[in-house]
């Protein structure tokens, strides 16, 4: 097998793994799961009220029996996963941060959810927005998508992290969505094993 060129005006390659002949994943992948049925990393909200958020809703999870639902949920509502028994994560060992978010209705122009990590309660590198039409992303599009964000985008280096902050912001009116399968991924081409693609 052979890797396809990649056109950096129009394309952003976020993996990319050779799978050995009668495999069905590829060799020297790794995810860690942050949030598929609220018992992988300790996830926490504020407000701690449902509305706005309901940490293991059984409304319309993507896969499992559960999601994070937000619902009204305006600027400075956030929710946050953290890596239990004061564990760390060092971002540098992983490609991308991927979940699958559904929008209830159409996202104000402003309005968008703030990632941010952090080591305890510190910010690490830089936040990225989620807005409609960022990422691949479409909140006029009211069914589960898949977002694939680069972790180098986030510019955490080497520095260590606990937590992953997700946070309301923007103007507009509030927002209501399901998020679910928060995970971290990479993957090793097996021609360079030393590098994270």
């Amino acid at each position: 097998p052979s890797k396809p060129s990649i056109d950096p005006t129009t394309q952003l390659e976020l993996g990319f793994a050779y799978i050995a002949t009668g495999a069905t994943i590829p060799s020297n992948f790794t995810t860690v799961n942050l949030y598929l049925e609220n018992t992988e990393w300790t996830s926490a909200r504020s407000p701690a009220t449902d509305p706005p958020w309901a940490l293991a809703s059984t409304n319309n999870p993507f896969a499992g029996t559960v999601d994070i639902e937000a619902t009204t949920a305006a600027a400075g509502n956030y929710v946050t996963l953290t890596k239990p028994a004061a564990g760390t994560e060092n971002l540098a060992n992983y490609a991308t941060l991927s979940f699958r978010i559904r929008p209830k209705a159409t996202w104000a122009n402003a309005k968008g959810l703030t990632l941010t990590w952090l080591n305890g309660t510190t910010q690490v590198g830089l936040p990225l927005v989620l807005k409609s039409n960022t990422f691949g992303f479409n909140s006029a599009t009211l069914s589960y998508q898949l977002v694939a964000l680069p972790l180098s985008l986030f510019n955490t280096g080497q520095n260590l992290i606990t937590t992953l902050k997700a946070a309301i912001s923007g103007g507009g009116s509030s927002i209501g969505f399901y998020l679910d399968n928060v995970i971290l991924q990479t993957a090793a081409d097996s021609s360079t094993s030393s590098t994270i693609r």
